[in-house]
């Protein structure tokens, strides 16, 4: 689902020293399903910059997405960190698209958005109104294939 965002007037600081003084355009927030962290930035090369440890805040319960507007084909770039939870950055993350895409007023049209970690990923972002959803697509890389056993408790 398109989750709702909560923009913030005040940039908390502990950002602001995450990201070394880079200037920070806007910041939001998820809802308590999805409480992760949005902040916007100028440039793709201010987000190539940033360092993944810098994201291990107190105030960070799950995650960080640091996105900038995008040159042609792209709309916006992106990228994810999740530190506190063992995960220092995601190489493709599908459910920050779900606060990416109202962020930057994604509509009906598809659009393509590009995350940027070292693996990275093209997404087409679409969402539809009538049913409040954020339909990402791309290509998937499989890290893992396994079978789950449940005990019987019909015996």
């Amino acid at each position: 689902p398109t989750s709702e965002i909560t923009h913030l007037s005040q940039i908390p600081s502990p950002f602001q020293t995450a990201l070394n003084g880079t200037t920070i355009l806007g910041c939001a927030h998820g809802p308590p399903g999805l409480p992760d962290w949005l902040i916007e930035i100028p440039s793709l090369d201010d987000i190539k910059n940033i360092d993944p440890n810098n994201f291990k805040i107190d105030i960070v319960e799950r995650g960080v997405i640091v996105t900038a507007k995008a040159d042609s084909p792209f709309a916006f770039e992106s990228r994810f960190f999740a530190p506190n939870v063992g995960i220092p950055e995601d190489p493709v993350t599908g459910s920050s698209f779900s606060l990416l895409a109202p962020y930057w007023q994604v509509k009906q049209e598809d659009v393509l958005a590009r995350q940027v970690s070292k693996r990275g990923g093209v997404i087409r972002v679409h969402t539809n109104a009538a049913d409040s959803r954020t339909i990402v697509q791309g290509q998937a890389t499989l890290v893992l294939e396994a079978q789950l056993l449940t005990p019987r408790h019909d015996l």
